[in-house]
């Protein structure tokens, strides 16, 4: 091959690699935005919301949880029902029964913790066939001077975990098809799970959500 020929055949796979298309991920389910806050949320807490938030309709009740069985969604679960973080965006809507709402953070205070959040979530028949499902969420506005341990489980079974997080941090985790995992079309659980002793609110035990989501190739 001469230099001219050489010349074109690298040009050419390279030109190759740059027009190869870029597959983004399939989202199962995102909640909130990763932007760096968690003002979209509610405040965790029994008067507000509870640990179940449901992210897609359906029949959660032989779904096992952290926390426990599920219970039937006749749909999406908002992000605020009958109250809001902060200086948030106005209250959507009444919640007498204060189970409604995505929590704002996982709270290890021992007077009133919140240290599970189970997100019920649906696949369907091609999501089921993914050989690996991706899991994204980040952690902000910690406690000061607080440190936290946290486990994830996707029904019930675990599939990572973050342990001394002092700062605000990414995490991202790949969930491979088979190894106990069973994507099944239908019902299923992830959770997050605080493991730290509760302590006193002194402490400021709490780890604060910017998003998380669900994702398969």
């Amino acid at each position: 091959m001469n230099m001219i020929s050489r010349i074109f055949h690298h040009g050419a796979l390279a030109s190759l690699f740059l027009t190869a298309p870029v597959f983004a991920e399939q989202a199962i389910f995102e909640i909130g935005t990763f932007n760096g806050n968690n003002i979209e949320f509610e405040q965790e807490g029994n008067n507000r919301n509870n640990e179940k938030f449901y992210a897609a309709p359906g029949d959660y009740t032989q779904v096992i949880g952290k926390s426990g069985a599920g219970s039937v969604s006749s749909g999406v679960e908002p992000l605020q029902k009958g109250e809001i973080f902060a200086n948030g965006p106005e209250v959507e809507g009444t919640d007498p029964s204060h189970t409604q709402g995505f929590p704002r953070s996982l709270n290890g205070v021992v007077s009133s913790p919140r240290p599970v959040i189970d997100i019920f979530f649906q696949l369907d028949a091609d999501q089921a066939k993914a050989r690996k499902l991706i899991f994204n969420t980040a952690f902000v506005r910690l406690g000061t001077g607080s440190t936290h341990d946290v486990e994830f489980y996707l029904d019930g079974k675990p599939f990572g975990s973050r342990n001394g997080i002092t700062a605000d941090e990414e995490v991202k985790i790949e969930i491979p098809a088979g190894g106990g995992f069973q994507f099944s079309e239908g019902p299923h659980v992830i959770s997050l799970v605080r493991t730290n002793p509760l302590s006193d609110p002194s402490t400021q035990p709490w780890l604060g959500i910017d998003a998380v989501s669900l994702s398969t190739p």
